[in-house]
């Protein structure tokens, strides 16, 4: 598998592509060796780890008599969900046109997702307790089930609920900058998404201002006065947190 995997059909990269081949680059109908979620989906592709056992590693698609929302779903499915024996059996099915093959194969596909878990961290791939989504779109597809974390991690990776990013977002992974304590960090990651919502003028206010106090390019009465920004939108935040999270909270 390539060190710095990026989908192999628009390119987009991540910490967490779904492996489709285990051909090298450039081969394989013009797929490298990981999809994004959208074009998984868009393309109908098939992770590698559920190909059928005559599988050479080239890319496969989902025939069509697998309909598009058992496609999504399938693509949702966390780690260690064995399907490989009936997508075998499905394409063998598909390969003699034996429609009673394929709807067996089809019908076992649905209910192996409807008996699987659900969403689960992206990081530590705990299913307890509420999931919070931390990115969305081309640029973070993930690996079907979206980019979702539990608490810890949300606040161990200091990562930024998606509702909360800045407007300059483009749907990707956002962690918060160092300017912003680590107990503010934690009170943050117990907000609901109403409240990160009115918090997100504040953190538009932020977001430029912690990038030009942190550049070593920046002319010193610039980078003071993005610092001073950065810091007043810090006390913005810690105010807004401290009638709905006590200081003393978690």
């Amino acid at each position: 598998m390539s060190l710095d995997p990026r989908c192999g059909h628009c390119g987009a990269d991540g910490p967490a592509l779904t492996a489709i081949s285990l051909m090298t680059a450039g081969t394989g109908a013009g797929w490298s060796q990981h999809a994004c979620r959208p074009c998984l989906l868009s393309c109908r592709l098939i992770p590698v780890v559920h190909h059928p056992v005559t599988s050479w590693g080239e890319p496969h698609q989902w025939p069509a008599d697998v309909p598009d929302d058992l496609v999504e779903r399938l693509a949702d499915l966390a780690p260690g969900v064995a399907l490989q024996p009936v997508v075998t059996r499905l394409f063998k099915a598909v390969r003699a046109a034996a429609g009673y093959g394929i709807t067996a194969a089809v019908d076992e596909l649905r209910a192996a997702v409807d008996a699987a878990p659900g969403p689960l961290c992206m990081y530590c791939e705990t299913v307890e307790g509420p999931l919070t989504t931390v990115a969305a779109g081309e640029a973070a597809a993930g690996p079907g089930r979206g980019f979702q974390t539990c608490r810890p991690c949300l606040v161990e990776q200091r990562l930024v609920p998606f509702i909360a990013h800045p407007g300059t977002s483009a749907g990707g992974l956002h962690y918060w900058p160092e300017v912003v304590p680590t107990d503010l960090v934690r009170r943050l990651a117990d907000l609901d998404d109403d409240h990160l919502a009115d918090l997100r003028p504040v953190i538009d206010r932020l977001w430029p201002a912690a990038a030009i106090g942190s550049a070593r390019t920046t002319p010193d009465l610039e980078r003071d006065a993005a610092r001073a920004i950065a810091e007043d939108a810090v006390d913005v935040l810690r105010a807004a947190v401290r009638d709905i999270v006590p200081e003393n909270g978690r």
